[in-house]
């Protein structure tokens, strides 16, 4: 297999996309260290990952647990995920930072929420404020991208989407925005032997419609990453903050088919798809591990998720 088209080379971020693709960079100065960063996995929780890390499975999160602490989170009901990291990045209620859900009003049409509906300060201002540059990437909501007063990168969850016209609106400061959009992987430039380690036990099948779903979260996991290593790395320093939707979305897709085997579940299709949960969670602990190669040695790593996701014999087999 060519080294190139493995989810671990990919998930090295935008420097690796760009070998890729064969694009040059252009040199920077030495990477900035981080003082902090926060890294939000959406719908993780600690029945998957507790089995994956006895395995030796999840190698960057077990470091960072060695050297830390960790904890159950109590979340909100209910649990709505814009509403939710909202309220993380504003510690209030949804009642005083007015995020309510995945959509709002806007002269009389429905749209995606943006994060200029956010009515309380973000930690981002806050810290700012106290004089510490604070980038972030794909939060949830954050769009349109907020200028920062120290040069921190800011890009937008909507700058990740398949459609590069949220780029304009989405990605502070602006020079950049030409550059990322020639990054920035489409479904077709995605390796077949990248989406093949999420299925081990079957023959690549592009016609399959769980194959393509599996394509389509990871093209747009490996974007998050691609945008905030290049966010990371056209930064001051000070804090960042970056936000992955991927595990929520993998595991509405393949829950189901994790094992224990549902009644319902067909032979076939377990052997076919069983891996999907646990091949996310893998993925995202190579993308930590190179998110946290830019802490400082005394700098301080949150990883935090804002609902659990149901495992085990009590999952629905029907999920929306």
């Amino acid at each position: 297999m060519n080294p190139k088209h493995t989810l671990g080379f990919l998930a090295g971020g935008y420097r690796n996309v760009a070998a890729l693709k064969g694009i040059d960079l252009p040199k920077l100065p030495q990477r900035p260290q981080y003082d902090s960063l926060l890294i939000g996995w959406d719908a993780a929780d600690w029945k998957s990952i507790y089995p994956l890390l006895q395995q030796g499975k999840m190698p960057a999160l077990g470091e960072l647990l060695h050297t830390g602490v960790y904890a159950n989170l109590a979340t909100l009901d209910p649990p709505i995920s814009p509403m939710l990291w909202t309220s993380i990045a504003t510690s209030t209620w949804p009642s005083a930072h007015g995020i309510h859900g995945f959509t709002e009003m806007h002269d009389g049409v429905i749209r995606a929420v943006r994060g200029s509906s956010i009515q309380m300060p973000t930690y981002f201002e806050y810290l700012e404020n106290q004089g510490i540059p604070a980038s972030s990437v794909a939060w949830w909501p954050s769009h349109p991208a907020k200028n920062s007063a120290f040069g921190a990168m800011r890009v937008s969850n909507l700058a990740v989407s398949e459609d590069l016209r949220w780029l304009k609106d989405g990605v502070a400061p602006k020079e950049h925005r030409e550059l990322l959009a020639s990054l920035l992987l489409k479904p077709e430039e995605i390796p077949a032997a990248a989406i093949a380690q999420f299925f081990p036990e079957m023959e690549s099948d592009s016609t399959d419609d769980i194959v393509r779903s599996v394509l389509k979260i990871t093209t747009h996991a490996l974007n998050v990453q691609l945008l905030a290593t290049f966010a990371l790395d056209h930064s001051p320093g000070g804090h960042a903050s970056v936000y992955f939707d991927a595990l929520d979305h993998y595991k509405h897709l393949g829950m189901k088919y994790a094992p224990p085997q549902l009644e319902g579940v067909s032979n076939e299709d377990f052997a076919r798809y069983q891996h999907i949960v646990e091949s996310a969670y893998r993925f995202h602990d190579l993308c930590l591990g190179t998110l946290l190669d830019q802490l400082d040695p005394n700098g301080t790593a949150i990883l935090i998720s804002d609902h659990g996701f149901t495992s085990g014999k009590d999952r629905s087999i029907d999920l929306p």
